[in-house]
């Protein structure tokens, strides 16, 4: 069981990893209303995030951060997300321009209830360490079996839950990016449809 820890906490550190990488450099757009900029920033970053491109993602973003500055255990997270992200839409709700180097934009993010989903996959993973206590001791094998198994429910799955974040998008040097003041839990779960939520209602 303390395999199946590691390996769910591992999982959560990469979602962090993830939002606080992307805590939020649109490319240049300095002749567009204010507006159409923000949102043409927020939609450029979601398109990459959908697609697990982090070094594209990153480029929307006031801090600029690389995908390379993560680990290789958090690769393995990745592998888990990316159907995950893969399945997420999108859709700029309204956009409320603060002043002439601010504007607010709400974004409803839909794709797979993850609650469920990984409520699936834990209750496979526990069942069959209960039958083979061997298999739950192998480490390898047992991030083996739950990266296959949340594929196999990401890609089987129907259910879906939406959820709206508000993103505050800032201009600078003539370029609308993303801010770091973000909610970094709440653009989580939306992306990855309550994936944080649960696992720590499981108690990881």
């Amino acid at each position: 069981m303390k395999t199946m820890k590691k390996y769910v906490s591992g999982v959560l550190a990469t979602v962090l990893a993830v939002v606080m990488t992307l805590s939020m450099s649109a490319c240049g757009i300095s002749k567009e209303d204010p507006k159409a900029a923000a949102e043409k920033a927020v939609t450029s970053m979601l398109a990459a995030v959908k697609k697990a491109d982090f070094n594209e993602a990153s480029k929307y973003t006031v801090s600029g951060n690389t995908w390379s500055d993560f680990s290789d255990d958090e690769e393995m997270g990745i592998e888990v997300l990316k159907p995950i992200l893969n399945k997420m839409s999108y859709t700029i709700s309204s956009s409320e321009q603060k002043d002439d180097n601010t504007v607010s934009v709400s974004v409803d993010i839909n794709t797979i209830d993850s609650e469920k989903m990984f409520e699936t996959v834990m209750t496979n993973v526990i069942s069959e360490a209960m039958t083979n206590p061997d298999w739950a001791q192998d480490g390898d094998a047992v991030e083996q079996k739950m990266m296959e198994m949340m594929k196999e429910t990401v890609d089987s799955t129907s259910d879906k839950v939406s959820n709206t974040i508000v993103l505050k998008v800032v201009k600078q040097d003539k370029t609308w990016k993303i801010s770091d003041d973000i909610d970094e839990t709440a653009f989580a779960n939306a992306i990855t449809g309550n994936l944080m939520d649960a696992v720590q209602n499981i108690g990881f």
